[in-house]
């Protein structure tokens, strides 16, 4: 398919990535040009099959930024888990565990929710979608593309590709979608973040990136045996002394 067949939509406003940093700022700005009698047309492009499939982790909602984002949640089937009810956090050796007698302000949840951030930002896509939010999947950025410096847009990956480069019987190329204003809420070493800090020299004279590996586990325990919105923290074991890192366990 020759470059000048190439499909292009023109949007306002274009995130890339739809992970909740992205569908909140998608919704608050939504609804901010609606308040100041804009008509502004919004798009996030996911590269996962649906939303929430690449957002593996637990989490701990505030209500307090929630109730900010959508006022009227407690009126909504929020796909909370639990409650926070308790908190403990740990220091674990090798064979015993130590909890501590308090949990300092900064980690404490009180009044806080256990989600599934996978059930979240599927929730907050479907509310992007019902205020005119267009989201696509399975779309992911190729490469950002450029008037001179100004970032004008992204081009999606083509998509059909077989592992040699070479198209296969069901390839459809890439799309450019031209936007006013693009934002990368990529998460973790993105792609196109990647690429935009080395063009602009972003990490010039500032302290490296810190990256940390994660493993999710799902137990399923007896009834009964661990309470509801249960919390707990754990540093130690199996990590020694000069590594960082710990567990976190929502019940």
């Amino acid at each position: 398919m020759a470059e000048s067949d190439r499909q292009k939509l023109e949007v306002d406003v274009l995130f890339v990535g739809a992970g909740s940093a992205s569908l909140a700022g998608a919704l608050h700005l939504k609804k901010l040009s609606k308040d100041a009698g804009l008509d502004i047309s919004i798009a996030i492009i996911e590269k996962a099959r649906e939303i929430g499939a690449h957002s593996l982790s637990g989490a701990i909602i505030d209500p307090r930024s929630l109730s900010e984002l959508i006022p009227n949640y407690l009126d909504l089937v929020v796909p909370f888990e639990a409650e926070v009810s308790e908190e403990n956090m740990y220091y674990l050796s090798s064979q015993r565990t130590f909890r501590f007698p308090y949990i300092p302000k900064s980690m404490s949840h009180h009044g806080c929710y256990v989600a599934s951030l996978g059930k979240f930002t599927r929730w907050m896509g479907k509310i992007c979608e019902n205020e005119g939010i267009d989201i696509f999947c399975g779309f992911s950025g190729s490469e950002l593309l450029y008037d001179n410096e100004t970032i004008i847009g992204v081009r999606t990956g083509d998509r059909g590709i077989d592992k040699n480069g070479k198209p296969k019987p069901n390839f459809d190329q890439g799309v450019d979608i031209h936007a006013k204003v693009t934002l990368l809420g990529e998460g973790t070493r993105g792609n196109l973040s990647k690429t935009l800090i080395k063009r602009h020299d972003l990490m010039k004279n500032k302290n490296p990136q810190v990256w940390a590996i994660g493993v999710k586990e799902l137990w399923q325990m007896p009834k009964d045996s661990v309470k509801m919105g249960h919390v707990a923290h754990t540093m130690g074991f199996p990590l020694g002394h000069d590594i960082f890192g710990g567990a976190f366990i929502y019940g």
